[in-house]
Order: structure tokens, then C-alpha cells, then sequence
């Protein structure tokens, strides 16, 4: 009966921690050896408006939830224990955190506080905490006018903190020092707000490997970030160049000493323009995503020679030379579509680890039979929605490797196979006709007008 009432348990806590020792719940439901009293409820919901310290005892490496329980504030010393180590508050209502809130939780190293309506100016006020490493503030939503998006001040310094996430709760500005708040700080997620600036990254810790400031929509520089961060992501905001130390437009994103940068994601920005420099020091990274911007050509990268993955679909790409003359043989997926690209380099078969080209939605008549016979390694090649009008050239081989062609929403018709000739699409009888009458329309201007309804029943009988 124990371990069937334990697994009833372990279904409902949100494992997110690595410890081996089984968690136990604590909130409406009820798990074995725990109860939960709340403080004060709500007249109308019944639901408790806060929580005081009235758990009888917790276990080694307890999980304790209060989501959803329509909680308004956290009271002093919320939980008087030293064995609980994850704590969720998400999805209720609460305003207010008292300074005092987790001072009796000693051995706490996870806090979950979103969807709730802390104020922007709160979402850094606490208390310093010996174990915390991992903090998440999302979704903070706050109908107050007077609530201005800054975050100005900070109560004290969290010592071990390692992760922080603060998406989704329009930020506007971040004016504490990041370095004195959390000095150990390797992961940072600040996306989804309104960041009119990204000065304050000038503070942040060496410590940083995981920066995320996508979709803040800010008309920004980012230069002098930490030499030890791996993953970038900064998409959805407004930067015209991507360059080293020779930067020319009004806004830009400055890569000067990325040695260990794994990851760039930077689409959806408006770049215009990267610099011959852009990637002189960035020789670790492995993805790079440059989709939906104005690129128009794409400069010599010889350095990127760990590149695997590169996308540049949906920019203005109208030739391809440089890119293959500048691309590492190490890429295996490369992403050009939805391009101006009307010609394919030869170089192309010169990729030795290249496994998927994606070419779809670009304007290419000729079906680049070099690289399909001769690429040593492709697997998969994209050509949907271009203007390739004959593929008979695709069956003059005998025999060749195995490869994924897609040619979907071309214009070819009729393919030409030894001595057959395969009619690909239904012909349209409605134009045959229509042609016909014309031409002897010529001979006898006297002719009877064609009655159109004619032509109705034709295009109606050729769906049978």
C-alpha cells in the first residue's frame, strides 16, 4: 500500500533536479507523512491567499509545489525547513515576497516564481541565500501603470547562482550590476521582454556560457561580452551588422573575442551586412543561423572550420561563389532557401561531409546535375518551388547513389526515360481547345462563336 500511495507521488512533483532521493509533494493533494494547512482563504475561491511555516516534517531532498493554488503573497519564513530542495510557486497570484520569505530554507537550490504579478522593480529583491543555483522569474504580468520595466535595485547578492531566467516580463532596463548579484552566473535568459538597451551586459560575469536575448525588439549594440560564452541567441531584435573590431552601421553585434562561441542564433534581426572580420575569432563555432534577414551575399568565413550547420534561408542571396569558396568541408547542413539563388556552384560537390542542401523556393532553371552525381556525401537536396524545366538529364546515368531529391512545384512536365516519355501532369483541356478555335477562327472569320459552356463541360469531364 506504501509504494503504491509513494507513486501516486512521483507523477505529480515536476522532477527538474538530479537528486536521488525520492521527492515528495506538497500542496492541495496530499502525500504520505506530509500535510498542508493554509494560513488564511480566499471568501470567494477558498483558496489560501498565503502560506506560514505549518508543514509537520519534510524528507531529505523534498520537492515542494504550491502551483496553482491562487496564492497572494509569501509570508515570512514560509517553510521552516533544511530538506527541501526545490520549491514551485507558479501560476498563483502573488504580489509580494517577504525579504524573510526563504530564510529558514537553508538547503534550497531551485525557486520557480512565474506566472504570477510580481512587479518588475521585485523580481530581483531577496535575500542572500548559501545554496540557491537555479532562479526562475517568467511571465510576470503587472496591470500597474506606475510599474516602469526597470529593474533598478537589489536587495543582496546570490553567491551560487548559476541560472536565471527572467523571460516574458517586460523588461525594459536592467540597471544592477549582474556580477554583484549573481558572480558565478553561467546561464542568463532575458527573452520575450522590451530591453531598450543592452548596455548592462558590459557586467556581466566571466562565469557566462548561455546568453538568450531573442525577441526584445531593441534597436541595440551588443559588443565586449564575456570571452567564455558558448550559446548566443539574440533573434528578434533590430541589429543592422554582424563584425569584429570594423563596425560601420547605427547597431550591431560585436563577436571580438568569442573564442568558445558554439552557437549563434541571430535571425529575424535586419542584418545587412557582415563584415570581412565578423568571424575572426569565433573558430569553435558549430551553428550558425542567419535566416530572415537582408543578406545579399555572404562574405569568405575560412575560419569557421568546425561549421556544421549553417542556415541562410529567407534573405536576398542571389549568388553563391563566395560561399563555397569560403565554406569549410565540414558543414553537413546548409539551408539556402527561400533566396534569389539562380545558379549553382560547382563547389558545391567539394563538401565532404555536406548530407542535406536545402535549395526550395529559389529561382534555379537548371537541374545542377554535377552536384547530384558527384557530391561525395549528400543525402538529401531540396530543389522545391524553383523553375527547372527539364530533369532528363537525371536518368542519362545508369546508376548512382542513393539519394532524397525533392522537386516538388516545378514547371517540368515530361520526362524522357530511354524511349518513353512520361507525362507528368494532367494537360489542361480547356487551354487545348481554347488554342484550337483560335487558330481556326483565322481560316472562317464566319464561324460560329464557340459557346463557352462547352468549354465547362470539357474542363469537367477531365477530372473522370
Amino acid at each position: 500500500m506504501l509504494s503504491a500511495r509513494l507513486s501516486v507521488v512521483l507523477l505529480v512533483v515536476p522532477l527538474l533536479s538530479g537528486n536521488h532521493a525520492p521527492p515528495i509533494f506538497v500542496g492541495k493533494r496530499r502525500s504520505y507523512g506530509v500535510r498542508y494547512y493554509p494560513e488564511a482563504e480566499n471568501p470567494a475561491t477558498g483558496n489560501p491567499t498565503s502560506v506560514a511555516n505549518h508543514l509537520q516534517y519534510c524528507v531529505a531532498n523534498s520537492v515542494l509545489n504550491f502551483t496553482g493554488m491562487g496564492l497572494r503573497r509569501v509570508g515570512d519564513f514560509f517553510v521552516n525547513t533544511t530538506y527541501a530542495r526545490e520549491l514551485y510557486l507558479d501560476g498563483n497570484d502573488i504580489t509580494e515576497i517577504s525579504e524573510t520569505a526563504f530564510d529558514s530554507m537553508k538547503g534550497l537550490e531551485i525557486l520557480s516564481v512565474s506566472g504570477n504579478r510580481l512587479r518588475t522593480d521585485k523580481l530581483l529583491w531577496f535575500r542572500y541565500h548559501e545554496t540557491l543555483w537555479r532562479l526562475v522569474v517568467d511571465d510576470n504580468v503587472v496591470g500597474d501603470t506606475t510599474n516602469n520595466g526597470n529593474i533598478r535595485e537589489m536587495l543582496e547578492h546570490l553567491p551560487r547562482l548559476e541560472h536565471l531566467s527572467m523571460r516574458r516580463n517586460g523588461i525594459t532596463r536592467v540597471e544592477i550590476q549582474l556580477d554583484k548579484f549573481a558572480p558565478i552566473l553561467n546561464w542568463l535568459d532575458l527573452s520575450g521582454n522590451k530591453l531598450e538597451s543592452f548596455d548592462f551586459l558590459v557586467n556581466l560575469p566571466r562565469t557566462m556560457r548561455n546568453l538568450y536575448l531573442q525577441d526584445n525588439g531593441c534597436l541595440c549594440t551588443i559588443n565586449n561580452l564575456p570571452s567564455g560564452i558558448e550559446h548566443l541567441q539574440v533573434s528578434g531584435n533590430r541589429i543592422a551588422e554582424l563584425c569584429n573590431e570594423n563596425c560601420s552601421e547605427q547597431t550591431w553585434l560585436s563577436l571580438k573575442g568569442l573564442k568558445k562561441l558554439r552557437t549563434l542564433t541571430a535571425s529575424r534581426d535586419g542584418i545587412r551586412l557582415v563584415s570581412e572580420d565578423a568571424f575572426k575569432d569565433v573558430t569553435q563555432i558549430e551553428r550558425l543561423d542567419l535566416s530572415w534577414n537582408e543578406l545579399r551575399f555572404y562574405p569568405k568565413t575560412r575560419s569557421l572550420n568546425q561549421l556544421k550547420y549553417l542556415d541562410l534561408s529567407h534573405n536576398q542571396i542571389n549568388e553563391v561563389m563566395n560561399l563555397c569558396d569560403s565554406i569549410l568541408t565540414s558543414i553537413e547542413t546548409l539551408n539556402l532557401s527561400h533566396n534569389h539563388i539562380s545558379m549553382i556552384d560547382k563547389n558545391f560537390a567539394n563538401m565532404m561531409y555536406l548530407r542535406t542542401l536545402d535549395l526550395s523556393n529559389n529561382r534555379i532553371a537548371i537541374l545542377p546535375t554535377l552536384l547530384i552525381f558527384n557530391s561525395r556525401s549528400l543525402e538529401v537536396l531540396l530543389l522545391t518551388n524553383n523553375s527547372i524545366e527539364d530533369i532528363d538529364d537525371l536518368f542519362k546515368k545508369n546508376s548512382f547513389k542513393e539519394l532524397e531529391l525533392h522537386l516538388e512545384d516545378n514547371p517540368f512536365s515530361v520526362v524522357q526515360y530511354y524511349n518513353f516519355q512520361v507525362h507528368l501532369k494532367q494537360r489542361d483541356a480547356r487551354s487545348e481547345l481554347t488554342n484550337r478555335v483560335s487558330i481556326e477562327s483565322l481560316g472562317d472569320a464566319d464561324d460560329d462563336i464557340v459557346n463557352t459552356d462547352d468549354l465547362d463541360d470539357i474542363d469537367d469531364a477531365s477530372q473522370y
